[in-house]
């Protein structure tokens, strides 16, 4: 990729959708492969572009001026971070600011990235995901490459076999047929391969069956074996029988597979003739054609002076040559390598191909000259344990775990052996939890055959990851090993959500389904309400900050939904719904199938409620109605108190953060009176004045049923709490009250409420959202209220008081423990304090 955008820049061959390119002057490139040999030297910047990079000649004063004049205009990219000794970071150590000052390598990239040298240039670098973690945030922006989607390998086939366009067909059903190729095909690396075994089948076995491919490891274990019969072919050998070739170069591989494993693990993807050597490799150049390039390079500040250098023709061969290696080391090198190696992840691909090799069939014939294949499966279910183990241990390093779990998906994924992904589940306790990982379709393969390993259904959970069609198919394909999937946030497109839906119809096994801030139109909504029809397990249905589009075109949605009668719980709060928008609903909550007990509304937009409140008039299930922060008005109010005088299941109500007035309060609080269900109602920041809370006290003084009530931030003074006091004294039910000991109004004073509660002992809890007053006639301090519970006890009230800090709002953040009296407190935050009462 790297090298594809400096030559289309060079080109000026870069697409509209790449027009940003154009506004660079300069481009360099480093692989840190190459820059490798500098990582204990000290070199400049200066250095690194004009003697490492390109010899500017006589123009070097001017592409430096140029440098430092115009740094907006120059991009420098930096391959392969994962390639580099150690694990960068970019906390500030040592960092340069002159272009021709002598750092270490490190210094001058954590100075390049963090904007202190060539302020102003653009600094891209690529590395795989393991390795990007501990700089990730110190970018503004991080982008996974995903490779190829269904119609990129698709496009990828028919070019590979151009000249035969019916066998490109065939190959890419045949692909398609196989989810495990298919998924590795979105590497590119690995479609090429793919196409690779493809093309020798075709020309050797034109009529028989396509080869069979079922693991990455399987794919290069037939490169590999095709490499060796090659170079043997090429050598004029004699020996024609693979086995004896085989046997011909056992040890030679070895030789080649401990310089890739030591070379892993050194993070040495370039090797020099005294490498070879070292190895007893430097008379085998041939055979070692098979797996590196050789390239010749001029040393460094010298003209004539020229030096040869191996690299693996893809790191992935490397990892390959190097799993081979591993599977022979003791099982104590293994584990220590697990502790010394696992946290940067450069053995992520090694362990693949670790746990893939004992298993493929038939073996590879080397690994069977060399040790009992029972054995190694061994050490692949040891490597599996002591990662479990590893994972317990770094509980809160999240990203570093989630990147672990992938690794382990995928080694059960290349072993296919059904004890192996046991023994990975063991890292989950009730959930597999892969949130805001950028998921890619081999990762979503590993975590299908993951699930088809589970004995009892688990929560799955995938919120904010990266999710295309053929990704949710895969996964969706197992949702009977799910009692709960969440897929929120993850853009899913409407053929990815008809496949999600299409799989919970005939689902025997999914309680709960998690689909938030998708974007649901009217054919997906009809999707959703024909599997709603079939199914016969789902009980809780999050469609919560999902963009709705489906206007009044709903009646068949409706018509199928109606039919469902398990659902309990739907959540359709932040859809930016209008009144259109739920015409089909009141049909479904009239229908005699309906079980809905809990239907939450916030924060959307309403003016009109009575259509939704008269189908819920005869309604005998719906036990919770949330309508938070839905702009709803007096005229809603009304619908509502119509609802309370005929309803006799509803028993929470939330109507906070909406606005209402003397014309809604009236009939709501008639209602109030007549009501025998309602047992918890929040009217929090709903503008209630002294008059409202009058009516609103009224009502609540003939109240037989409501035990919960939040009046949370209304513009209420001493008058309105002279009020509710009133009330509590004629009411008998109500238990729990939360109010504030401030309300920025004067003349309030919470004492008035308080003394009621000493002469009356029904309330059990008084809740306060404390706030220091602006002054004494706005509010109480915490020294009045200890004199207030200071008077309790003096009643024999005996209350019990926690305190919680808020985040500014009503929401608790903490609790705060081991205070001796409520003056310990800081004034300057904000609490909730819950005052139990005892008698």
């Amino acid at each position: 990729m790297a090298e594809r955008i400096v030559c289309e820049w060079a080109n000026g061959m870069l697409d509209s959708a790449a027009k940003a390119y154009d506004n660079f002057n300069m481009v360099f490139l480093f692989k840190f492969k190459y820059l490798k040999k500098f990582e204990n030297e000290k070199i400049s910047l200066k250095s690194l572009l004009f003697d490492v990079h390109t010899s500017p000649g006589s123009s070097e004063q001017v592409i430096l001026n140029s440098l430092q004049n115009e740094a907006e205009k120059v991009l420098i990219i930096f391959d392969g971070l994962d390639e580099l000794n150690k694990v960068f970071q970019c906390a500030a150590t040592t960092l340069v600011t002159n272009i021709e000052t002598e750092a270490l390598l490190e210094d001058i990239l954590r100075s390049l990235i963090m904007g202190k040298l060539l302020s102003g240039a653009y600094i891209l670098v690529t590395s795989r995901p393991s390795a990007a973690i501990t700089i990730a945030d110190d970018f503004h922006r991080v982008v996974e490459i995903l490779g190829f989607s269904e119609e990129g390998v698709h496009a990828y086939v028919t070019k590979y076999f151009s000249d035969d366009v019916p066998f490109s067909e065939s190959v890419f059903a045949h692909l398609k047929s196989n989810l495990i190729v298919f998924s590795l095909c979105s590497i590119p690396v690995s479609c090429r391969l793919v196409c690779q075994v493809y093309d020798e089948h075709q020309s050797t076995h034109r009529l028989q069956a396509f080869p069979e491919l079922t693991t990455m490891t399987a794919l290069y274990t037939r490169v590999f074996c095709r490499l060796v019969k090659h170079h043997h072919h090429n050598q004029s050998s004699s020996l024609t029988k693979f086995e004896d070739i085989m046997h011909s170069i056992y040890e030679l591989v070895f030789k080649v597979a401990k310089m890739a494993y030591e070379g892993v693990l050194e993070r040495k993807l370039v090797f020099s003739e005294e490498d070879l050597a070292s190895y007893g490799l430097q008379d085998e150049l041939t055979f070692l054609s098979c797996f590196l390039s050789c390239s010749r390079e001029r040393v460094l500040y010298s003209d004539d002076e020229w030096k040869c250098s191996y690299i693996f023709h893809h790191l992935t061969v490397q990892e390959y040559l190097a799993a081979i290696s591993l599977l022979f080391y003791t099982k104590e090198s293994i584990v220590e390598n697990v502790k010394v190696f696992q946290n940067d992840g450069r053995m992520e691909i090694v362990y693949r191909f670790f746990s893939g090799l004992p298993f493929i069939k038939p073996p590879l014939l080397i690994l069977e000259l060399k040790d009992d294949i029972t054995l190694l499966r061994d050490k692949v279910r040891m490597l599996v344990s002591e990662l479990n183990s590893f994972y317990k241990s770094n509980s809160k390093r999240k990203r570093e775990q989630k990147e672990l779990v992938k690794t382990l998906m995928h080694m059960a994924l290349e072993s296919q052996d059904s004890d192996i992904a046991k023994d990975a589940l063991a890292v989950f306790m009730t959930e597999i939890d892969l949130s805001e990982c950028v998921l890619n379709a081999a990762d979503c393969t590993a975590l299908r055959f993951l699930l088809q390993n589970l004995e009892t259904p688990m929560t799955v959970t995938l919120d904010h990851c990266t999710m295309d069609d053929i990704n949710v198919q895969v996964v969706c394909d197992q949702m009977d090993k799910m009692d709960t999937l969440s897929l929120a946030g993850c853009n899913l497109s409407e053929f990815g959500l008809k496949y999600a839906f299409s799989s919970f119809g005939a689902n025997r096994s999914l309680k709960s389904l998690i689909l938030s801030r998708n974007r649901i139109t009217v054919q997906s909504l009809l999707y959703l309400a024909e599997a709603l029809a079939k199914n016969s397990t789902l009980v809780s249905l999050h469609l919560d900050g999902c963009t709705f589009l489906i206007g009044k075109k709903t009646t068949l949605a409706a018509r199928a939904w109606a039919r469902n009668n398990t659902l309990t719980y739907l959540n359709l709060r932040a859809c930016d719904l209008r009144d259109g928008d739920l015409l089909w609903l009141p049909d479904v909550l009239r229908s005699s199938s309906c079980i809905l007990e809990v239907l939450k509304l916030d924060r959307n937009m309403f003016s009109n409620l009575w259509q939704l409140c008269d189908a819920l008039k005869n309604n005998k299930v719906l036990h919770t109605l949330s309508l938070r922060t839905c702009t709803l008005s007096d005229d809603a109010l009304q619908a509502l108190a119509d609802l309370l005088t005929s309803n006799e299941m509803l028993k929470v109500l939330n109507l906070a953060w909406n606005s209402f007035t003397t014309n809604g309060m009236k009939a709501f609080a008639n209602s109030l009176k007549i009501n025998k269900s309602l047992q918890v109602l929040d009217l929090a920041a709903c503008e209630l004045g002294d008059n409202e809370i009058q009516l609103l006290a009224e009502g609540l003084r003939e109240n037989e049923c409501i035990q919960h009530l939040t009046l949370f931030r209304n513009p209420m003074t001493k008058v309105g709490l002279q009020n509710i006091a009133f009330a509590l004294k004629m009411n008998k039910c109500l238990l729990t009250l939360l109010i504030d000991s401030y309300s920025g109004q004067t003349e309030y004073d919470l004492r008035v409420l308080t003394n009621a509660i000493v002469q009356d002992h029904s309330l059990k809890e008084l809740v306060l959202r404390y706030a220091r007053p602006r002054d004494k006639s706005s509010g109480v301090e915490l020294s009045d209220l200890e004199e207030i519970l200071k008077g309790f006890r003096e009643n024999d009230l005996e209350p019990f008081v926690r305190v919680m800090e808020t985040d500014g709002k009503i929401n608790p953040v903490k609790e705060i423990p081991n205070f001796s009296a409520l003056t310990d407190l800081d004034e300057r935050k904000l609490y909730i304090i819950s005052i139990t009462i005892k008698q």
